[in-house]
């Protein structure tokens, strides 16, 4: 029948049926609800017609909202805040995320200590790409095309730089430490040390224009592989100290 307004006052009201029940209003056929139940024995909330979707609307000025509980201590939140112009997903507890139809590995979101934590779950590694690079976690590799800003770095392998580009200490000491190379015998080399030897390759610069090729004595005082000895370097700032006249 037809009638204005439809009333239940039972203490449980039913409205049964042995088929789909569709729910249309403001006279439109085409677009509107229907709810079923499907074949997980779940019920549905279907939205009905081209448009696809179903919109979820409030009149509350600040937040719209989706609340599935199943307790005080048990639940989650879909929010929109109108106030703030963002969208909230809030769970009593861990959230995790799941694709691709695998419901065995993913990605939990959790705060612990006030802290929020990005960890995985199941056997699965975590890799985050982008169109410059990428962060794969299963073999550690780190990829990108801009600055790298560490603390402190070890490497297991070689540092090589392809391109053309400074290496450089930011702070007044520079320290370059070797086990077992050539690069220098005693380990380190400081900024003071680096100064040291430009100013003696000065030295002999000026030696080989002005004809005093007595300056070559100074070739020997190497060790092989053309390691730089601590007592070069002293043998050096002797040297600079004793030769007068000579402006560097």
């Amino acid at each position: 029948g037809s009638f204005n307004n439809l009333v239940l006052t039972g203490d449980t009201s039913i409205i049964s049926s042995a088929h789909e029940i569709d729910l249309q209003s403001v006279g439109d056929s085409t677009n509107y609800l229907q709810f079923n139940v499907d074949f997980n024995d779940r019920p549905v909330i279907k939205g009905m017609g081209p448009v696809g979707g179903i919109a979820i609307e409030s009149d509350s000025g600040a937040l719209v909202s989706i609340v599935l509980s199943e307790d005080i201590n048990n639940w989650a939140e879909i929010k929109w805040s109108k106030t703030f112009g963002h969208m909230v997903l809030g769970s009593k507890g861990t959230i995790r995320f799941l694709s691709s139809g695998d419901w065995d590995d993913g990605i939990e979101v959790k705060t612990v200590a006030g802290i929020p934590e990005i960890t995985t779950f199941g056997d699965a590694n975590l890799k985050i790409t982008s169109s410059s690079g990428e962060i794969d976690f299963d073999d550690e590799n780190l990829t990108t095309t801009g600055d790298l800003t560490a603390a402190s770095s070890t490497l297991s392998g070689n540092l090589d730089v392809t391109g053309t580009g400074t290496f450089e200490s930011l702070t007044t000491v520079f320290s370059v430490d070797i086990a077992n190379g050539d690069f220098a015998d005693d380990s380190v080399w400081t900024k003071n040390h680096m100064t040291l030897i430009h100013h003696v390759m000065v030295i002999i610069k000026k030696f080989f224009r002005q004809g005093n090729y007595w300056g070559l004595c100074l070739l020997p005082l190497r060790q092989s592989n053309w390691q730089v000895s601590p007592g070069l370097r002293l043998g050096l700032l002797v040297l600079l100290l004793l030769i007068p006249g000579l402006s560097l």
